[in-house]
């Protein structure tokens, strides 16, 4: 389905509220990946370990079978305060959303990148959210951040009515270069 809809998905695409309107049919990923081994990543022992249950590390130390190195990944629990997560919803709430692919809503801001051509355009980037950049200036508190500068802000909303996704992918280096920090606010 090569047509852009009102939901925001666009190409093969599809959020479940286009799926049931345009009769899209989706392989179930998630039934054929349940049928391989998996690792999940625990913050406080700095390892993997094979399960399928995303929240394995709150059962730390227990874990189950062999651990493996995972290198390149390091998660801060709790980098953000409860105080600090309703500051930062209420914020975001004050910023237009714009719909956009796969059942989500985002907000960008940084330059515009054009990834198969390699090009990239200030276009009307003027900066950051001022109320958003405690977040940026928290960055400077963890160690393997140091020196850290942010290109992008990008702001995504997943509501799982619409069945909002990301789709398994490698981000591309050639612009955020090899660190890409992803902060998470589950409500």
């Amino acid at each position: 389905m090569e047509t852009v809809r009102l939901c925001g998905c666009k190409g093969i695409r599809s959020c479940l509220l286009c799926e049931t309107e345009y009769k899209i049919v989706k392989v179930n990923l998630k039934t054929r990946f349940e049928k391989c081994s998996s690792y999940v990543y625990c913050p406080n022992c700095d390892k993997a370990w094979p399960s399928w249950n995303i929240h394995l590390y709150k059962n730390h130390p227990n874990h189950k079978g062999t651990s493996i190195e995972f290198p390149g990944v390091y998660i801060k629990l709790n980098f953000l305060s409860p105080c600090e997560i309703k500051s930062l919803r209420s914020a975001l709430e004050e910023i237009p959303w714009e719909v956009s692919q796969s059942g989500r809503r985002k907000q960008n801001f940084g330059p515009k990148c054009n990834f198969k051509k390699k090009k990239l355009q200030l276009g009307a980037f003027s900066g950051f959210p001022k109320s958003t950049q405690f977040v940026q200036q928290k960055f400077s508190e963890v160690p393997i951040l140091n020196n850290f500068q942010t290109v992008e802000q990008c702001t995504l909303e997943y509501d799982p009515l619409r069945g909002a996704s990301i789709d398994p992918h490698i981000d591309d280096c050639w612009i955020w270069g090899e660190r890409i920090v992803t902060v998470n606010v589950i409500v």
